[in-house]
């Protein structure tokens, strides 16, 4: 994990509306509401897809 644990570390100190599931030790959740700014939202969203999704996709 690595670098990626260090990452969803430094989430998880950030506190609401941050915080670590305990269905997986390896996320980061995300509380939802009136507040939630889409477009950081976003950016994350599409990071942590780019971080996962398997290289050997066309488009990479």
């Amino acid at each position: 994990m690595g670098g990626c644990a260090v990452e969803r570390d430094a989430f998880a100190a950030l506190g609401f509306p941050y915080f670590l599931p305990n269905w997986s030790p390896s996320i980061v959740g995300l509380s939802l509401d009136d507040a939630t700014d889409w477009d950081e939202l976003a950016e994350l969203l599409t990071e942590s897809y780019c971080l996962v999704a398997p290289k050997s996709w066309p488009g990479w």
